[in-house]
């Protein structure tokens, strides 16, 4: 009889990219492995919902073994009599992991048991491994470094890259051939709320920008005003929201500007430049402008478009803390633990 190992998501994310890519390496390398999805949503509007779904969750962990989460998916408090089994986290850091370091840091911050009862946490990063220290009791959890998170593993092999590159230049043929600044961007603003990049001057942001490089972005707000730029640079950049999933891009993509912490830390895998830009006050731009304030834009026109390629030392710094190498497969490091 084969393994079973359950990916468990309960916090409205679905099967995520990382959760995908250890399922496929476990397809291939070991056919006696049987999946079960416990997918929930406990960000329900339906109080009546959310309750049923935190339920099952819970219930689920209590009696089964094996399982796979991204986040505190697995019950916070297990009883005495669960059974025996591997609780492995990949520690992936959504916003809700940077509004605890602010917190931290303003010693506003009571350590959580969110982690607790996982018998594996793969940290992914200096950064994840710090966090786990300072914020979350983890008692009993083996914690596993020095490999980095599963979505950016594959975001550097050069047969991944190859494939989407080819895709997205086969529908967007300017791309082919140039440069890649990725401005991508998460989370909505509120109804009420003004765009920020309504009265960018894109023509002067494009004349800067070298002939060799185009900017691709997910952002409907940024291409608001974009619909005013010269002829001359209508094919220096590329917009694209749903044909996609955007996050592929970050495979062949030389530079990002982003709000988002998990974007970023796929990205840095990569050891190029990336940027943070402010966009909805979320906890990852809060961080990312008290601790690399050198690389926290305010405004798009900020960017400096004559330096934003060059990798800097600041940048080398936030690449090396928010990623650990991406030569050995985390993968495989999480199906040893099943072994």
């Amino acid at each position: 009889m084969g393994k079973k190992i359950s990916f468990v998501s309960s916090k409205n994310r679905g099967i995520t990219l990382d959760m995908l890519v250890v399922k496929d390496f476990f397809r291939v390398n070991d056919e006696k492995v049987e999946f079960k999805d416990v997918v929930a949503n406990e960000n329900a509007k339906n109080s009546l919902v959310k309750k049923g779904n935190i339920s099952i969750r819970k219930e689920y962990c209590k009696n089964n073994t094996d399982i796979i989460c991204v986040d505190g998916s697995i019950a916070g408090k297990l009883p005495k009599n669960a059974p025996e089994g591997k609780r492995v986290l990949i520690a992936t850091p959504y916003d809700y992991q940077f509004k605890a370091i602010n917190e931290y840091d303003k010693g506003a911050f009571k350590k959580k048991n969110t982690y607790k009862n996982f018998t594996h946490i793969i940290v992914g990063s200096p950064f994840e491994k710090e966090l786990l220290k300072k914020c979350y009791n983890t008692p009993k959890s083996e914690i596993i470094d020095q490999v980095c998170i599963p979505y950016s593993w594959r975001l550097n092999q050069e047969e991944f890259k190859k494939k989407h590159y080819d895709k997205y230049c086969k529908h967007y043929p300017m791309l082919k051939g140039k440069k890649i600044l990725a401005i991508l961007l998460t989370g909505e603003l509120d109804e009420d709320e003004e765009n920020p990049y309504a009265e960018v001057n894109w023509n002067k942001i494009f004349d800067n920008l070298d002939d060799d490089w185009i900017i691709f972005t997910n952002s409907g707000k940024l291409l608001e005003n974009m619909t005013h730029i010269g002829y001359e640079h209508r094919n220096q950049f590329v917009y694209s929201n749903r044909t996609f999933d955007t996050r592929e891009v970050l495979s062949f993509a030389e530079c990002l500007v982003t709000n988002s912490g998990l974007y970023a830390t796929y990205f840095a895998v990569k050891q190029k430049p990336i940027y943070c830009l402010k966009y909805t006050n979320c906890e990852f731009e809060k961080y990312m402008k008290r601790k690399f304030s050198n690389l926290y834009i305010k405004n798009v026109e900020d960017i400096d478009m004559t330096k934003f390629s060059e990798f800097t030392s600041e940048n080398e710094k936030f690449c090396e803390y928010f990623s650990y190498d991406w030569g050995e497969n985390p993968s495989a490091k999480i199906s040893e633990i099943f072994e």
